[in-house]
């Protein structure tokens, strides 16, 4: 798929995050690309462990109303983590909720930790409505 140009604000934590002091944040963003796939907008996510948290996996959920985020697959850390964006206008900011997390802390069952980060997203201003 050909990249199409989008952006993205600074991400922004919890009301406990940033962690105290000089620690860095459990998960940053290093750069967003989008794609217009057959299934809609697609934009793939390329996120640091800079705190070496050792995440694996990755939950999205779309905390702007209407607008519909899968996160059909998660990857080792290092590829990107692509979403799906559905529902939104061209250009509009969705703000998508992550939660990064180690799927073998998540296999065990019960209460696992999770890095929880907001991302708005600046999605492109094209349609990749089918």
């Amino acid at each position: 798929y050909e990249e199409i140009p989008g952006g993205y604000l600074p991400p922004f934590y919890p009301p406990d995050f940033p962690p105290p002091g000089n620690l860095p944040p459990c998960l940053d963003v290093e750069d967003v690309q989008y794609f217009c796939t057959p299934s809609g907008l697609e934009a793939d996510l390329y996120l640091h462990d800079h705190a070496g948290f050792g995440g694996d996996s990755i939950k999205a959920l779309s905390k702007t109303p209407g607008v519909g985020v899968t996160s059909p697959m998660s990857h080792a850390p290092g590829t990107p983590y692509t979403i799906g964006i559905t529902g939104h206008y061209p250009g509009d900011t969705v703000d998508v909720g992550l939660c990064f997390y180690r799927q073998s802390d998540r296999d065990k069952g019960g209460y696992y930790p999770c890095c929880k980060m907001t991302l708005p997203l600046r999605t492109p201003a094209v349609s990749c409505e089918p």
